[in-house]
């Protein structure tokens, strides 16, 4: 392994998922990783339960603000690896998933940003269906849809700081992300059809909220305002008919 890879998973509450979600990444078959879990706006009773875990690898900080932007761009500024793999609270890495990533790095010298397949579960774990990110034309669909899982993501770190890390958004940062990207034509975006990780789909996510997609309609006006083209005034007409039909209005 040639990649030192940064686990960053921040969290600010327990849904009675975090201790496998824990335990999934420190058990991966690999050793040359870190794992940065930032406690933001959190109980005592949680802080406490991170600090009671004995590993040399989880690194667990603790933040009185409780975006989740901030909270990233502070585990970022910490981070000692060479790429940035994202983890949420209530999702389950398999057990090969950073040797996995390595190996395509390694493979694709010139990757950014690379993403994979995941399989959804329910709250209970259980399998629900697999589902794999376009692997073609990631940047003409972006204008339309996020074209990565969050979660499974890992960013070349450089690339990252010189982005200027995470901004904005409290629930679609990584799709502000991905449009300021897409303006420096040399950030290579790829995905890989292969399963790293079980995403949970439960009934405290935001996924699907009003407010999700009026974000990504703002990040796409703001985009069309710097570089006006139909493309991205089509796009932007498209996600605003999505923030009121396909919404469940819950901000």
């Amino acid at each position: 392994m040639s990649n030192y890879f940064s686990v960053v998973m921040c969290v600010n509450r327990d849904d009675g998922y975090l201790t496998d979600a824990i335990n999934s990444i420190l058990g991966q078959d690999c050793d040359n990783f870190e794992f940065i879990v930032v406690a933001n706006n959190c109980s005592d009773e949680l802080w406490d339960n991170l600090l009671s875990l004995k590993c040399d690898r989880l690194i667990p900080y603790r933040t009185q603000i409780g975006q989740l932007t901030f909270n990233l761009n502070y585990a970022v500024n910490l981070s000692r690896g060479d790429y940035i793999v994202r983890m949420d609270a209530d999702d389950v890495a398999l057990p090969n998933r950073l040797s996995v990533l390595d190996d395509f790095i390694n493979k694709n010298k010139d990757v950014d940003i690379v993403g994979t397949a995941a399989m959804f579960i329910d709250e209970y774990g259980r399998d629900l269906y697999r589902y794999c990110p376009p692997l073609k034309n990631i940047k003409k669909l972006l204008f339309f849809k996020n074209t990565f899982i969050h979660p499974t993501v890992a960013i070349k770190k450089e690339t990252l700081i010189k982005q200027r890390g995470y901004s904005g958004g409290f629930q679609s940062e990584d799709y502000d992300f991905w449009l300021r990207a897409l303006r420096n034509d040399n950030i290579i975006f790829r995905n890989i059809d292969v399963v790293t990780l079980k995403y949970r789909i439960n009934i405290n996510q935001s996924r699907g909220s009003r407010l999700a997609y009026a974000e990504s309609a703002s990040y796409l006006l703001r985009e069309f305002i710097l570089s006006p083209s139909f493309l991205l005034f089509f796009a932007v007409l498209i996600n605003t008919i999505k923030a009121f039909v396909r919404s469940n209005k819950n901000c």
